[in-house]
Formats: C-alpha cells, sequence, structure tokens
C-alpha cells in the first residue's frame, strides 16, 4: 500500500470540497503539512472537483439522460453537457414526430416540388449558358473564316495587280522596242535618199 498516494488522494479530497469561492482560503496547518509531504498538487484538487460535481450532475440529471439520449453518463460530463445532448435528442424526436405527420409530409412534398423547380431552372439557366458559349464559339470560328478570307482576297488582289503591272510594262518595251526599230528603218530611208541625191548632183 502506497501510504504517501492515500495522504495526497486524502489532502487533495479534503481540499476539492473546500467552496471555489475565490478567496483562497487555507484548508488547515495539518493539511497544508501533509500536502508538502505528499505531493499533493492543483491540478489533482481541479480533478477531484470535476468528478465530484460530475456525480452531483449525474444524480440529479442522469435518469433524463439515459431517458432522453439511450446513452450513459460519460465520465466528466457536465449538466450543461448533459442538458445540451437532452435538448438535442428532444428536437430530434420532435422533428421525427412532425416529419411523420400530414403536415410534416405535406410541407416535405412541397419542399421537394420547389427543390426539382429550382433544379430545372438551374439546368436551364447552365443550358442557356452552354447555348451561349457555343454561338460565342461559332461567331469566333466564322469571324476567323472571314478574315482568313479577306486576306485570301487581298492577296489576289496584289496578285492581280502585279500581273497588270507586268503586263504594261512588258507593252510598254515592246511598243519601246517597235517605235526605235520604226526611227531606225526612217533614219536609213533618210541616209540613202541622202545619198540618192548626192549621187544624182555629182552626176550632173
Amino acid at each position: 500500500m502506497d501510504i504517501l498516494n492515500n495522504i495526497r488522494y486524502g489532502v487533495e479530497l479534503e481540499r476539492s470540497q473546500m467552496p471555489d469561492n475565490g478567496l483562497n482560503e487555507s484548508p488547515g496547518l495539518l493539511n497544508s503539512i501533509l500536502g508538502g509531504i505528499s505531493g499533493a498538487t492543483e491540478e489533482g484538487v481541479q480533478r477531484k472537483r470535476t468528478a465530484q460535481k460530475s456525480a452531483i450532475d449525474k444524480a440529479k440529471h442522469g435518469g433524463n439522460y439515459t431517458a432522453a439520449t439511450g446513452k450513459e453518463w460519460g465520465k466528466g460530463m457536465t449538466a450543461g453537457q448533459a442538458l445540451n445532448e437532452i435538448e438535442e435528442a428532444n428536437y430530434n424526436r420532435g422533428n421525427d414526430r412532425f416529419d411523420n405527420s400530414p403536415q410534416g409530409k405535406a410541407f416535405k412534398a412541397s419542399q421537394k416540388k420547389s427543390d426539382d423547380a429550382h433544379s430545372l431552372a438551374q439546368q436551364g439557366l447552365t443550358a442557356q449558358i452552354q447555348n451561349s458559349h457555343n454561338q460565342m464559339e461559332l461567331a469566333r470560328m466564322e469571324s476567323a473564316k472571314n478574315d482568313k478570307r479577306y486576306y485570301a482576297d487581298r492577296i489576289d488582289a496584289r496578285e492581280a495587280r502585279a500581273d497588270d503591272l507586268m503586263f504594261r510594262r512588258e507593252s510598254m518595251e515592246r511598243a519601246d522596242r517597235k517605235d526605235e526599230k520604226n526611227r531606225r528603218r526612217e533614219s536609213i530611208q533618210a541616209l540613202v535618199a541622202g545619198l540618192s541625191s548626192l549621187g544624182a548632183a555629182f552626176a550632173v
């Protein structure tokens, strides 16, 4: 048997039974001496105070707690915890009774109808958004196609203009060559006529 442990337990138990009024009253000289010898602590005192309060709460609310929740009183449970669970259990039972009543069934049917309508509206909105996205994509593709046609037409126009300019230049070059050939022929004819005139003049 651990005598010091028993002394410590007794010291802490005696201190836990003192009123916790914040006045820090002394448990007495003997308790203080024995507490110092056995190693009594404030934590031990608080644990015993909590256990005692839990036992009192269990005696007061334990029956109602078990009846309401179907569970046994837990170690260290407080009255506040028990009362919260009792209230929640009673609330749930009340909900179950309401759900099984005609009013509850009518409310549930109305709620389902509202949820279905909301779901249909959400689906319709999603479809509209998707349709809008599809239209935007088609418009983008059509715009890209038009841009390609536009640039292709511009390229064709530039090529046609280049071909026209090339044709004009070649035509002008042919005309220049023809004019040059005619001028040369006329110069030769003039030279021959001049020589003939000069020969006739010497012959006289």
